[in-house]
């Protein structure tokens, strides 16, 4: 993290958070209508406590909006979904013009921040250039209002991409960094961007430089706070190229995080969905209920023994939809669906065990001998919060699931 003097005047400033104060300000029908939940590219506004980090949540209120682009007749790989329209509010049309000449102008300091980084990495000038030919960038608004129910803002997190611009609201503080000896306040400073290095950054420099896990606590009671974060990232698709570090740097890399519940990745389109689905659950399971997570840990009990399993993509491309789980039971093609909620994907990674699966959730599968499974065949419901599922392969082929007392659930429930 650092503070940047960004030289914008004023006025424009001022322009940007009164927009934002309007928005936020308009009847709740007017935001509903373009509720992030209509939106498979997760855009649009974000009810108040309506996002989750680390499986707690989140007590603000946003507008996420990206590159305005058509729907993709191809989404494939998944992440590919994330490409598409904005949601634009029809009672305050000004909220565009703003927020556009906002992108255009912080695109251009993004570019220029990448290229000064490459050179004092010990790289050419232009060595992120091409990366960025279509930057996927995500423009957020955010509104965190007082209260006394909680004091998460918005949780303790590490931003996905490459590099974040976040204007704060003048005078107003609440952003914490967490350093080697805990957590410290980071000070407001007019006329300055908080500038805050994500993820794929620290995958491309080998940990030299480190992705910092940052969170804002809720303001006092009675009052508000706004913040505008710009995160400026390459593609969805594309694979940033390894840094040429600088002998003395190199020697100071310490390798990329190894967290088995938050697996960096050298491409944005990975990271970024990762994140997505892990805040945003409700939209998440209306629209990407068929993306599972490479690396997705299960504890199931299979004909009486307790074994550990591993979701694991797919190496044939014509089979996108199709996730291998492999175990100490050897390898079954079983499809999972959804496998999307954070405390699925990662509480007790360590172990395997799986918690509580979102309500609604369900499993797809079929047996046709009693070792390779199928997906799409049946589709079978499983109960909320419960620790642990069984799985049996009968006569009939079609998998049951037992639910915590190893009552069955039908297929129908």
């Amino acid at each position: 993290f650092f503070h940047l003097r960004h030289g914008i005047d004023r006025a424009v400033v001022d322009e940007l958070f009164d927009t934002g104060r309007a928005f936020f300000a308009l009847p709740e029908e007017d935001k509903r209508a373009i509720e992030m939940t209509h939106s498979p590219h997760f855009r649009g506004w974000t009810r108040l406590g309506g996002e989750l980090t680390q499986g707690q949540v989140d007590y603000r209120e946003q507008i996420d909006i990206g590159p305005e682009m058509p729907e993709r007749t191809v989404v494939d790989p998944p992440y590919l979904r994330l490409d598409g329209p904005n949601q634009w509010p029809a009672a305050l049309p000004q909220l565009r013009t703003v927020i556009e000449a906002w992108t255009e102008r912080l695109g251009i300091i993004g570019r220029r921040l990448m290229s000064q980084w490459a050179l004092a990495l010990g790289a050419p000038a232009d060595h992120f250039d091409a990366t960025f030919d279509d930057a996927s960038t995500l423009l957020k608004i955010v509104r965190y209002p007082g209260t006394v129910e909680t004091s998460q803002g918005v949780g303790d997190h590490k931003d996905p991409g490459f590099l974040t611009l976040l204007l704060i609201e003048p005078g107003q503080g609440g952003l914490q960094v967490q350093t080697d000896d805990g957590w410290i306040d980071v000070p407001p400073t007019d006329d300055c961007f908080v500038v805050n290095i994500g993820e794929l950054m620290e995958a491309v420099t080998d940990g030299y430089l480190r992705a910092t896990s940052h969170r804002v606590t809720a303001p006092a009671v009675g009052t508000e706070r706004l913040s505008i974060p710009f995160f400026f990232n390459p593609g969805l698709a594309a694979e940033v190229p390894v840094v040429p570090l600088r002998p003395e740097y190199a020697e100071r890399a310490r390798g990329v995080t190894q967290d088995a519940s938050n697996v960096i990745s050298a491409r944005y389109g990975d990271n970024l969905l990762k994140a997505r689905l892990r805040a945003h659950p409700d939209v998440a399971a209306r629209h990407h209920a068929r993306v599972a997570r490479d690396g997705a840990s299960l504890r199931l009990t299979v004909d009486g023994t307790q074994q550990r399993w591993t979701v694991v993509r797919s190496r044939d491309p014509k089979a996108s939809d199709t996730f291998w789980v492999a175990g100490d039971g050897g390898t079954w093609d079983l499809r999972l669906l959804p496998l999307i909620d954070s405390r699925i994907h990662d509480a007790g990674a360590a172990d395997g065990q799986i918690l509580s699966p979102m309500p609604g959730s369900v499993i797809a599968c079929f047996v046709s001998d009693g070792d390779e499974v199928t997906a799409g065949q049946n589709i079978l419901a499983v109960e909320a919060m419960k620790m642990e599922h069984s799985l049996t392969a009968p006569i009939d082929g079609v998998v049951r699931v037992h639910v915590g007392t190893g009552e069955q659930v039908p297929a129908d429930h």
